[in-house]
């Protein structure tokens, strides 16, 4: 014998039972990942961090079951903490504009590996220009003026909800927007 008692050889199963459903699902937790990602090259870290979590919470998973809603949530929760810490590191303007062009467009050229942030920053300025000016005092006061939704919506008299709604819109708009002036210039957008 081992030394390991049978609560042990039962987490051991478990563990293995994780790793081999991970696996099966090797190309979902990718997809996801790089769905998810704030960066192109977080994207093995993403799809590791959710191997690691995944097998180390091996006990809590019914295996009979379809575990792909699980994995999706796992690996986007894993996505947002690393889109949190890359957003930290950012000056605190370019974290805002980060927020507003989050998974809008691809920065990198594909040959050349050159960053094409000017260009994002052009077309984001253009399409903010084409809001109304509700959209753009909405825009301005939750991301450059840090105003929390539970107090715009008690300063506009609109329910919370809505005006949530409203921003998921405006921001649904905006990278529409954006992606259409970036593929019209010819910037690789995915």
């Amino acid at each position: 014998m081992s030394g390991k008692t049978e609560t042990d050889k039962a987490t051991e199963d478990q563990k293995d039972k994780a790793k081999k459903a991970f696996l099966e699902h090797y190309g979902l937790v990718r997809f996801i990942a790089f769905e998810s990602a704030p960066q192109n090259d977080l994207l093995g870290d993403i799809v590791n961090d959710t191997f690691v979590y995944f097998v180390e919470h091996a006990d809590r998973w019914e295996y009979d079951r379809d575990l792909r809603p699980l994995l999706k949530e796992v690996t986007r929760n894993i996505a947002m903490r690393h889109w949190r810490e890359h957003v930290k590191h950012l000056p605190e303007t370019l974290g805002e504009i980060a927020e507003i062009l989050q998974r809008s467009t691809a920065t990198t050229d594909e040959q050349t590996g050159t960053s094409d942030v000017s260009e994002e920053l052009d077309a984001m300025k253009l399409c903010l220009a084409k809001l109304t000016a509700e959209q753009k005092k909405l825009i301005d006061a939750y991301y450059f003026g840090k105003v929390k939704l539970v107090v715009l919506a008690k300063e506009s008299g609109i329910k919370e909800g809505t005006l949530r709604k409203m921003m998921y819109r405006i921001r649904a708009a905006l990278r529409a927007c954006i992606e259409r002036v970036l593929k019209g210039r010819n910037v690789h957008v995915e």
